[in-house]
């Protein structure tokens, strides 16, 4: 019977200490994940401000012009 209780316990311990190294590989690829939605939000944002700008200045040069 105490064999089997420390296998139980080794065992638990083991899927704690692996539990514990996933939780942790999971939280840094969160982060990493995270930064680069954030990034890439920023870059699409940027380039959907220069598009509007440029069609703004294409479209208010036009009606100078007429």
């Amino acid at each position: 019977m105490e064999t089997k209780r420390q296998r139980i316990i080794l065992i638990e311990r083991d899927g704690v200490y692996v539990e514990s190294k996933v939780v942790a590989v999971v939280g840094v690829v969160g982060l990493v994940v995270v930064l680069v939605v954030v990034v890439v939000v920023v870059v699409v944002v940027v380039v959907v401000v220069v598009v509007v700008a440029a069609v703004v200045v294409k479209l208010t040069a036009k009606k100078s012009r007429l």
